[in-house]
């Protein structure tokens, strides 16, 4: 049971970098791309996900193809920062409303913070603009 834990434990510390890259978190503002839905779960999968920091209440997890937004109870503060990642002990395979995770120094390993997830709001990416036919 330990092993497992440590395990779902360190996935998410590899998840939460892979979200960086996704062209849909890049903007500025990383909630221009999506419109919410109106759906709420308490509990997503953690296989195939990325969670990255949008605020210091706001974490956003991509679940495969979906996207859900979870304002946390308590402050994730500075886990937008890149010297800084997420930490979770798991349970299960799925993160839940009320799971706590913790931001941990990325040099030191010293803890520097911890938040409660909420529930977990789904998200839908904007559709991309079609490119507009140049006028001459």
């Amino acid at each position: 049971m330990i092993g497992r834990l440590g395990v779902f434990g360190a996935f998410l510390l590899a998840a939460s970098s892979a979200l960086a890259s996704d062209p849909a978190v890049e903007a500025p503002d990383a909630l221009d791309g999506f419109v919410e839905t109106g759906q709420t779960v308490s509990c997503v999968r953690m296989r195939s996900t990325g969670v990255d920091a949008i605020g210091e209440n706001r974490l956003l997890f991509k679940v495969g193809a979906r996207y859900y937004l979870n304002e946390t109870q308590g402050s994730c503060e500075r886990a937008q920062s890149s010297f800084y990642r997420i930490e979770a002990r798991l349970f299960s395979a799925q993160a839940c409303k009320g799971d706590i995770f913790n931001v941990v120094d990325n040099q030191s390993g010293f803890f520097a913070g911890s938040c409660t997830l909420g529930k977990f709001q789904e998200l839908k990416q904007k559709p991309k603009e079609a490119a507009e036919p140049e006028t001459r």
